[in-house]
């Protein structure tokens, strides 16, 4: 069989004195028969500890030596020791586990979170690159527009400046029409007094006229009554040649002719 306590009695070797080397020799052929008895007697727990009994104790400290029994010791001390070790160390482990799979969901988020920033920063220079092309568009437009302006200001100027002329030449004209205003207005107030003048000379004129008018028609009418009489006379007088004619029964040509021109003056 195998003694258990070979692999730990190495640790210690280097603690014994120097003295006691020889009863160590002997001592260790001892111990092996010792252990071969107590490993027959001992109980091994199902987490591999093994657990001694007190009659088991008794017969191995009676015969092993003090110095075997402080190896021992120190070996059980040793052992403690170690297991709190490894137990510190599983904890350790189980919470470097845990820190690790922490760290791994916290490693998953930030990466989404930064697979989200970098979408969402690249969406934002993407509307930074079109509002940049919108300023560029404005900017084209704000100087197009202030060109426009500029030139419609000097439009303005020119055209306040043609407004200023332009109202002086029509107070010069309005003051120019003013005074022949003025001036039509005395040649118009003047004509009409002429022609109220006037219209007196007309209606007098015309009173005289109307009594002329009157006479000459009274004249015309006794002429015409006149002309009745020497028509009537020369008719008269027709008659009296004609009768003459046929009582003398022959007038001579000249006679006829005179006689004819007279009639005609009739």
């Amino acid at each position: 069989s195998v003694n258990p306590f070979s692999p730990v009695s190495s640790w210690f070797s280097s603690g014994a004195d120097a003295s006691s080397s020889a009863s160590a020799t002997t001592a260790t052929s001892t111990s092996t028969n010792a252990t071969t008895t107590a490993t027959a007697a001992a109980s091994v727990d199902p987490g591999g500890e093994i657990k001694l009994n007190a009659a088991m104790a008794t017969s191995m400290a009676s015969k092993l030596t003090p110095a075997e029994l402080s190896i021992i010791l120190r070996m059980r001390e040793k052992l403690k020791r170690c297991e709190l070790d490894a137990n510190k160390w599983r904890m350790e482990k189980e919470d470097a586990v845990a820190n690790l799979a922490s760290v791994e969901a916290v490693k998953e988020f930030l990466v989404t979170r930064v697979r989200d920033t970098e979408r969402v920063v690249q969406s934002q220079k993407e509307e930074m690159s079109k509002v940049q092309k919108k300023i560029l568009e404005d900017q084209e437009v704000i100087v197009f527009l202030d060109e426009k302006v500029k030139k419609l200001e000097k439009v303005s100027t020119e055209m306040k400046s043609k407004e200023a002329a332009t109202k002086k030449e029509s107070a010069d004209i309005v003051n120019k029409n003013e005074k022949k205003a003025r001036v039509l207005s005395d040649m118009l107030r003047f004509e009409r007094e002429q022609m109220a003048a006037n219209e007196k000379e007309w209606k007098q004129e015309k009173k005289v006229l109307v009594r002329e008018v009157k006479s000459c028609r009274s004249r015309i009418v006794a002429l015409e009554a006149e002309l009745d009489g020497c028509k009537q006379q020369n008719a008269q007088l027709k008659k009296g040649l004609m009768a003459l004619t046929q009582s003398s029964g022959s007038m001579s040509p000249a006679a006829r002719k005179n006689l004819r021109g007279g009639n005609g003056r009739f």
